[in-house]
Order: structure tokens, then C-alpha cells, then sequence
């Protein structure tokens, strides 16, 4: 199943890995938003198998680590967020809009 993820707020310079049920999925270096035209960093589409599993996203250069549930078949559209020093994921049916 098609996943996709959109690195939102909070990335500067950051190495980002993020792996569902201990397998890497996504490597991202250097990820920054720092454009406050643009919202997102960056997005990614994955395949992911099976539809609810573990996900784990790694922040190394920040010394952030967090696992999330997911439901992938209800949530398809992912956002992951630094928010002061947490990781946040946003989950959604829908594609985000950015403005």
C-alpha cells in the first residue's frame, strides 16, 4: 500500500530515518524547511506492508527517537513534525492542503 509522508515543521539540517517494523523505509540528510513559503520539507511515497504496524522515527542529529501505531489503510497520509524537542505525527485520510 502507497504511504505518504510529508516532513513538516521544525526540520533544520536533519537527518531523518524512519522504520516500519524494524525495516528502513525512508533516509532523508540535510532536511530543512526553513522557507516559510513553503510548509512542508519534503514528502516521500512508500510502499508499506502490512497495512497497521510499528513506525519508528529517528532524529539522530537532534538526539529524537519516537514510535507511533499506525493504521496505514486509515491513514495513509502521514506528517511528521519536531515540535520544541518531540517528534509529532499527524495522521490522515486525506492529502494535506498547503496553502
Amino acid at each position: 500500500m502507497q504511504v505518504h509522508v510529508a516532513f513538516q515543521d521544525g526540520f533544520a539540517n536533519d537527518e531523518v530515518v524512519i522504520r516500519v517494523n524494524g525495516r528502513e523505509v525512508i533516509r532523508e540528510t540535510s532536511l530543512s524547511g526553513r522557507d516559510p513559503l513553503v510548509p512542508v520539507a519534503a514528502v516521500r511515497q512508500v510502499e508499506i506492508e502490512p497495512a497497521a504496524a510499528t513506525m519508528r522515527v529517528d532524529v539522530p542529529t537532534r538526539g529524537l527517537s519516537r514510535s507511533f501505531d499506525v493504521n496505514f489503510r486509515e491513514s495513509p497520509y502521514l506528517g511528521v513534525a519536531i515540535v520544541g524537542d518531540k517528534i509529532m505525527l499527524r495522521r490522515s485520510s486525506r492529502p494535506f492542503e498547503y496553502a
